[in-house]
């Protein structure tokens, strides 16, 4: 990506998607890789695993006193199962098929969470929302709306403490297979490098709003963010 311009536009895409990260714990992948893609294919999805896993764990640290790895581990544990469902379903059925029916799925997620109805933050939810975490991600790279939702009722530290941990922790894993099936090379992690300032700078400037940014807003850009993961989804599902 030579051109100044759209090392600049790319750069500030990151800024907006590590600001929106920070203040509800997920959101970076949402609101950059379709931009990303449209500047240059080849900063998806390599280059922007490396600068969501910088944000995360930036975010983990900053909220490190809220997180409980031990609760998240039942979403990490079926989040494997979750990543091998997904891929025997992209080895038997057709992709954008599967496409389709996730950002349904994360829609009419998205409006029961404006209905009355409590989805309890427990164990066996916990290991659902992991699981779906997998599929989702491992078929339409939008692995964050089924966990974010089952969080959505929780502090606003702990939200973002324990979203980041756990994407932490997963992008770490899909880092290691990408690296393990010859998919990771060294262009991508320069790419990653170049485009890690936006993280640093959209991090510092949540700073001067996350503490206004409580659980109510978080719960509401979260829908947000998941309503737009998923028509963006529909979208490249029906028209590329």
């Amino acid at each position: 990506m030579p051109d100044p311009h759209l090392l600049a536009l790319a750069i500030g895409v990151v800024v907006l998607g590590a600001i929106v990260q920070s203040l509800i714990g997920f959101g970076l992948a949402v609101v950059a890789a379709p931009l990303l893609y449209f500047i240059d294919p080849q900063l998806v999805p390599v280059p922007l695993l490396i600068l969501g896993f910088t944000i995360s764990v930036i975010n983990w640290y900053h909220n490190r006193h809220y997180v409980n790895l031990k609760t998240m581990s039942y979403a990490l544990v079926a989040r494997f199962p979750g990543a091998l469902i997904g891929l025997a379903l992209l080895i038997y059925f057709d992709q954008k098929g599967l496409q389709i029916l996730i950002a349904i799925a994360v829609l009419m997620g998205v409006a029961t969470t404006l209905t009355d109805k409590t989805i309890h933050f427990n164990h066996r939810n916990l290991a659902i929302a992991g699981l779906l975490s997998g599929i989702f991600a491992t078929v339409a790279a939008i692995g964050g709306p089924p966990i974010a939702m089952l969080l959505r009722h929780q502090q606003a530290g702990s939200i973002r403490g324990n979203l980041s941990a756990f994407f932490t922790i997963s992008t770490l894993i899909s880092a290691v297979v990408l690296i393990a099936g010859g998919k990771f090379h060294l262009h991508h992690l320069v790419s990653g490098m170049i485009l890690l300032p936006g993280v640093f700078i959209g991090f510092f400037i949540s700073k001067k709003f996350i503490e206004q940014f409580n659980s109510y807003y978080i719960k509401l850009t979260t829908q947000v963010v998941c309503s737009l993961s998923a028509c963006v989804l529909l979208y490249q599902a029906l028209c590329y």
